[in-house]
């Protein structure tokens, strides 16, 4: 047996949960004892008005909407104190110090910084300070299609008393379209004098500016040795809440197959499994048109070469709008998730067909009519309104120069 499938086994005999929740209890008590010690320590440390300390995915990383707000701030030269959380030292701006994620020295950056930026909701803090900022930039890129938050039950009870905590502490909250804004609102669990910010997506700013998408494709064709003029598809699936696998039964040549037939152009395919899965899951290639990316630091990067996408419950299919790239869907295990997660009710109302079947998703790319395509995008975004302009990160730091001045 290979490495995937020790661990699937270890999954569905519940040896892993039980071992991660007994190391989870185990630093959540180190915490807490530390948090005793340092409470009164944290409390008396000075607020350092040009601190910001910021966090992607608890640690993972510079990426996502925290890199893309942070990039604006060196863009500008401003002489701000910036701090990124990290699990193991990243490759990012030297004006950046980095500070490992949950540590003591995490503890008393965050404590003094004037602003925190997290794009998820369980990042380990200390206990936020009247005078001090927080802005929650979601993960997201637009409507959600995966129920969450306040919306489900089927989320374990400590990251629910995180996200409640969350929704206390947070000054502000950013939204990418009305739909989310309306999630937020009502699923969220927001204080009643949370700001939701509804400027866009940070994220997606650089599919609004030509030299910076130009730079992006270049930079990852050189990285992959992908020839110009070579079209690219996109697999970004997300994951499933019990590990699961199943879902990842794509027949990946038949589908490059069909795309070659009905557009008569050379194609190579990039996955980028969901982190979450990627150590679960073995991907086997044997197509030479196939290249494994999972381990690509930015998702958006490989969104903005991608000639079209392919992905299954992720939000992703908005990134850009209302520059609407070319998605199709992929949910073989459609049923399973909608019992298991549940979906909200803007997934099974979107313009395009959820293919459930390798033959059905084949079928939708043979009979693909870009016309129609957005026709039918055109009509529903008429009902939806999407904040993405390309200035998202601009106006985050504006609004960052007046809480510090």
């Amino acid at each position: 047996m290979r490495e995937g499938k020790y661990k699937r086994l270890l999954y569905k005999t519940k040896i892993i949960p039980a071992y991660r929740a007994f190391i989870q209890y185990r630093e959540n008590k180190k915490q807490e004892r530390l948090g005793k010690l340092d409470r009164w320590y944290f409390m008396f440390l000075p607020i350092k008005k040009k601190k910001i300390v910021f966090d992607s995915f608890c640690g993972k990383g510079y990426s996502d909407n925290s890199k893309a707000i942070a990039k604006e701030i060196l863009s500008r030269g401003l002489k701000w104190d910036l701090v990124w959380l990290v699990n193991e030292t990243q490759d990012m701006p030297s004006e950046i110090r980095q500070v490992k994620y949950g540590s003591l020295e995490a503890m008393k950056e965050l404590t003094t910084a004037k602003i925190w930026v997290f794009n998820c909701r369980c990042v380990k803090h200390p206990r936020k300070k009247r005078k001090q900022k927080y802005l929650q930039t979601w993960h997201g890129t637009g409507i959600t299609f995966k129920a969450i938050e306040g919306m489900t039950d089927n989320l374990s009870k400590s990251y629910v008393d995180a996200a409640k905590n969350d929704g206390r502490e947070s000054d502000y909250i950013l939204s990418y379209c009305s739909g989310l804004t309306f999630i937020e609102k009502n699923f969220f669990w927001l204080a009643n004098t949370v700001q939701i910010l509804e400027y866009g997506c940070p994220s997606c700013d650089a599919l609004f500016d030509e030299k910076e998408l130009d730079k992006i494709k270049r930079r990852v064709r050189s990285y992959y040795n992908i020839k110009e003029g070579k079209n690219i598809i996109l697999y970004m699936p997300t994951f499933r809440d019990d590990t699961t696998t199943s879902g990842l039964d794509m027949d990946y040549s038949r589908v490059i197959d069909a795309f070659e037939q009905n557009f008569g152009a050379d194609f190579c395919f990039i996955i980028r499994l969901h982190p979450n899965v990627a150590s679960l899951f073995e991907l086997r290639i044997t197509d030479s048109r196939i290249i494994n990316a999972t381990k690509y630091p930015e998702a958006m990067d490989l969104f903005s070469i991608a000639d079209f996408c392919i992905t299954d419950y992720s939000s992703g299919i908005f990134y850009g709008l209302p520059n609407v790239k070319k998605c199709f869907i992929y949910a073989s295990d459609y049923d399973e998730y909608k019992s298991t997660r549940g979906f909200t009710e803007y997934y099974d109302n979107l313009p395009i067909r959820i293919n459930k079947t390798n033959d059905e998703l084949v079928e939708a790319i043979l009979n693909f009519d870009e016309i129609d395509y957005y026709e039918k995008w055109s009509n529903y975004l008429e009902s939806e309104k999407f904040f993405n302009d390309g200035k998202a990160s601009r106006k985050v730091v504006d609004l960052f120069k007046k809480i510090i001045s």
